[in-house]
């Protein structure tokens, strides 16, 4: 079976800091068959994942963003 890894990149200029959420609390389970519908889940919400990650994440300093999805296989 595959799964589906969503990452969201956050730049905050030279900051050089790693930091995770295992879930998001803005968006609920998903499920894609296609890296195409998965890209296209995330253009159609990029603004409600974006926002809820600023809750945990934001200290005034975001300078980008960007998406990216994965699958990888799963016994």
């Amino acid at each position: 079976m595959y799964i589906w890894i969503l990452t969201v990149m956050l730049s905050y200029g030279s900051i050089i800091e790693m930091r995770t959420l295992e879930h998001d609390t803005g968006v609920s389970t998903v499920k894609f068959q296609t890296e195409s519908e998965c890209q296209d889940y995330l253009y159609k919400n990029k603004v409600v994942i974006v926002k809820d990650l600023l809750h945990y994440f934001d200290n005034g300093a975001l300078t980008g963003f960007d998406f990216m999805c994965e699958s990888r296989w799963y016994d």
